[in-house]
């Protein structure tokens, strides 16, 4: 299915999705139906997003913001490594 709401139901975990190309990843999954968190240093976002504070280069900080996420909304079915790119 690709339409505008092929992924109505499922979420995704984006980092580094604050800014640049994760940002843009992030608000396309969400216009296409998915809730979406983004794990960034500064994960300041606008809702429908969702920001968790996390470092990609560090294993603990990776581990405790997916919980979280995973606290925010499942099925997960996407995850887009977009932090650094």
């Amino acid at each position: 299915m690709n339409g505008p709401q092929e992924f109505e139901g499922l979420a995704a975990i984006v980092t580094g999705g604050a800014s640049g190309i994760g940002l843009a990843t992030a608000a396309l999954l969400t216009e296409r139906g998915a809730r979406v968190a983004c794990l960034d240093l500064k994960p300041d976002v606008a809702e429908p997003l969702a920001g968790f504070h996390a470092d990609v280069g560090d294993d603990d900080s990776v581990r405790v913001a997916v919980g979280r996420a995973v606290e925010f909304a499942a099925p997960w079915k996407r995850a887009s490594p977009s932090a650094g790119s």
